[in-house]
């Protein structure tokens, strides 16, 4: 309630700002405000694996805090393997409604894998299994948003708009982390409640909220397919906004973007 209206009032001060700090008309525009709402959910999104995965490996398969920073190793080796390709090849070719698209149904699969964690499971079969879709769809979105996040703005508005990417992101991650943490505990209360007594019941029931956790997960990235459909601009309108002159007023660009 209290962000809400804290939101609702820098959004009025900006509207009546003469010099203001984020200026609307750099969030007001389709593809950037798509991009925008894509790194959000995808912090969301990706921050719950970093939060119950690191759980799921201390207290379930018995890890050690450091076993546990190396499990997640492999996803800066997806970073180095997609993200040169994704930024240099595939996004040129595709556009970034496509590259986006193919990284949120990526995450969805990983959150189901996710899914299917078990009390006696193995880190390869379980984690890992999951952490490489969850990373290579994350870099695909990270790479095709910080280029749309910026997408035929003008030149003294490319740092705000840069600045927005991460704070996207940031805010994505902070607001995930709270809302997936209170399903958790609330999964996790609810089982423990209707299973009085049942042998291995913490270990269950933490699997069981997990399993919750995840599934929410991918409704979240479900929401970011839907907004990458919808909002992202295709290849050719990515085109036809680059060769667009800087004198072309915003306004201009945010109805390019909408006929795309």
């Amino acid at each position: 309630m209290n962000g809400g209206v804290l939101l609702g009032s820098f959004i009025l001060i900006e509207q009546r700002a003469r010099h203001p700090l984020l200026p609307l008309r750099i969030v007001a525009d389709r593809s950037r405000g798509g991009a925008y709402a894509s790194m959000a959910v995808t912090g969301a999104a990706l921050f719950s694996i970093f939060l119950f995965m690191t759980f799921y490996m201390q207290q379930t398969l018995h890890f050690s805090p450091v076993k546990t920073g190396l499990g997640f190793l492999p996803l800066t080796g997806a970073i180095i393997i997609v993200a040169p390709l994704a930024q240099t090849k595939i996004l040129p070719r595709l556009g970034p409604r496509a590259v986006i698209t193919a990284g949120m149904i990526l995450g969805i699969i990983a959150m189901v894998v996710f899914t299917r964690l078990t009390p006696g499971g193995s880190y390869a079969a379980q984690v890992l299994s999951g952490l490489i879709p969850a990373e290579a769809g994350a870099t695909c979105i990270f790479s095709a948003s910080f280029a749309t996040g910026t997408l035929g703005v003008r030149h003294a508005d490319a740092g705000v708009a840069a600045a927005v990417v991460n704070t996207a992101q940031q805010i994505g991650g902070s607001v995930g982390t709270a809302m997936l943490s209170t399903i958790f505990a609330g999964a996790l209360a609810g089982y423990l409640a209707s299973h009085p007594g049942a042998a291995r019941s913490s270990a269950d029931a933490a699997v069981h909220a997990y399993a919750v956790g995840f599934t929410a997960g991918a409704a979240i990235f479900a929401t970011g397919l839907v907004i990458a459909l919808f909002l992202l601009p295709s290849r050719r309108a990515v085109r036809a906004r680059a060769a667009a002159p800087d004198a072309v007023p915003e306004t201009d660009h945010a109805t390019e973007s909408r006929s795309s």
